[in-house]
């Protein structure tokens, strides 16, 4: 979504966008979690980051890969 490439713009500049991966939940057998979410890889050249955007468009930290 557009607010969400505008908040990784904001939040994280100077790094790249690499891999877009969609997670898709069983929510049946857990129905208290997004049924999806997407993960962006973010590098630049001393840091590579996860970050999960959330139903609602928000990003959030959620690994320091490098």
């Amino acid at each position: 979504p557009a607010k969400a490439l505008k908040q990784i713009s904001n939040e994280y500049k100077g790094y790249e966008v690499g891999e877009v991966i969609v997670y898709q939940a069983n929510t049946s057998i857990n129905d208290a979690i997004e049924p999806t979410s997407y993960f962006v890889d973010l590098k630049n050249d001393k840091h590579e980051v996860l970050v999960r955007i959330t139903q609602q468009a928000n990003i959030e930290f959620f690994q320091q890969v490098k």
